[in-house]
């Protein structure tokens, strides 16, 4: 009999600890995301204030969920730029200069490139690739006269 009760009582609470164990990933993935939101949240007005200086939209009134439309492309665009260069085993600096080169030949001034970029890959998460791989502004400019040369 008191066999019998033990192993009820080991079953009762191992059906305990895993609805407990359940209810941490539930609270995981919650924090999780609630983080992950938090971090673009922090980095969206830097976002939208960049872009609108470098696309020279500071003085018009333009829906900020649009522009929020395209940094997410521009994301998009970076994560992906970034993973292709890790598949090809090329450095991400290639990715940084390129990305660079591409904003300078819109018309943009150096430091309005660099702030943007700056900006946009706190936003989009890549704030490390950047700050691993930017190098300087100096370094930056010259392979964007190198390239337009």
């Amino acid at each position: 009999m008191d066999l019998k009760v033990g192993k009820s009582i080991i079953k009762k609470n191992i059906i305990m600890l895993n609805k407990l164990i359940k209810n941490i990933k539930i609270y995981l993935l919650l924090l999780l995301i609630v983080s992950c939101t938090n971090y673009q949240t922090e980095y969206r007005d830097d976002a939208i204030r960049e872009h609108k200086i470098l696309y020279e939209l500071e003085n018009i009134d333009f829906d900020e969920e649009k522009i929020i439309e395209y940094i997410n492309l521009e994301c998009e665009f970076i994560e992906e730029g970034i993973n292709d260069h890790i598949a090809d085993d090329l450095p991400i600096y290639y990715f940084i200069d390129f990305y660079y080169i591409i904003k300078r030949n819109s018309g943009a001034e150096a430091q309005a490139v660099e702030s943007y970029m700056e900006a946009i890959f706190n936003y989009c998460n890549f704030t490390s690739e950047l700050e691993d791989n930017w190098e300087s502004l100096d370094a930056r400019e010259e392979s964007y006269k190198k390239f337009n040369s």
